[in-house]
């Protein structure tokens, strides 16, 4: 029992120092997958959900794209947390076209 769970310890931290050197690890199939998913559910952007949906399109291709964020009240309106920051390919949409 104490070994399964050293185990787990060690997988666990494994896996953090992975996505701190690969930040991006895993966006492609949130990305492709997961995040039309929602959308196409109604659990983004509907009813009563937290998570709302934003629209924007590609910087190259023009192409719209659906993305589900987690928009939190402000005085001031709302903030969308960025996980990814600077690499995040929707926030570099929108800042590109300005809105």
């Amino acid at each position: 029992m104490l070994a399964l769970f050293g185990a787990t310890i060690v997988a666990m931290v494994g896996l953090i120092v992975y996505w701190r050197w690969f930040p991006r690890a895993g966006t492609k199939w949130a990305n492709e997958v997961m995040n039309p998913w929602l959308v196409n559910q109604g659990l983004s952007g509907a009813g009563k959900s937290e998570i709302g949906t934003l629209e924007h399109f590609g910087r190259k291709t023009g192409t719209r794209h659906l993305t589900p964020v987690h928009p939190v009240a402000t005085a001031d309106g709302f903030r969308i947390v960025v996980p990814l920051a600077e690499e995040s390919q929707w926030a570099l949409n929108v800042l590109a076209a300005g809105h």
